[in-house]
């Protein structure tokens, strides 16, 4: 083994600075695959867990509750009363909240949903949301109702 002379000194610190940046390139590699398949699999859990595919204000995981028909829109004693029934698709019972809206002409109305049972699995329930205001013959009137736990559903129809 020789001695390193004075004057070649620099040409090995400067030989192995260009080295070191590649030493740990398979290991930055390999942990940057490692965050992006966490990434990925969190998100796709994420996606079968939470959103139900096919299905229009679906109630969550475990409960699909969906707004099956519209009956009516009707006014009386100046009052609007949207009759929906509610079908659970699902595996769960979810329950409606007391919260719903009903929208004509650009206005929003705030309204009381009964009744708020649960819907078991399987099972449909019939209900309206009714507001202190009346639409105008004709108008049409989209509404959203809140489930307990946080999904809205909407339906739409037409005042009579």
């Amino acid at each position: 083994m020789s001695r390193l002379r004075s004057n070649e000194l620099p040409t090995l610190m400067a030989l192995r600075s260009e080295v070191r940046p590649n030493r740990h390139l398979k290991r930055n590699v390999a942990i940057a695959v490692g965050i992006v398949a966490a990434v990925a699999i969190v998100v796709l859990t994420f996606e079968y867990e939470f959103v139900q595919a096919g299905c229009f204000g679906c109630g969550g995981p475990g409960s699909q509750v969906i707004v099956k028909y519209v009956i009516s829109c009707v006014s009386s004693n100046g009052n609007e009363t949207c009759s929906v029934t509610l079908e659970n698709i699902g595996v769960e019972s979810v329950a409606p909240s007391e919260r719903c809206n009903l929208t004509w002409n650009g206005t929003n109305y705030t309204g009381t949903y009964v009744p708020t049972s649960p819907i078991m699995a399987g099972a449909s329930q019939n209900g309206s949301c009714t507001v202190s205001a009346v639409a105008p013959s004709g108008a049409s009137i989209v509404g959203s109702l809140l489930l307990m736990n946080g999904v809205e559903l909407n339906f739409a129809q037409t005042a009579s």
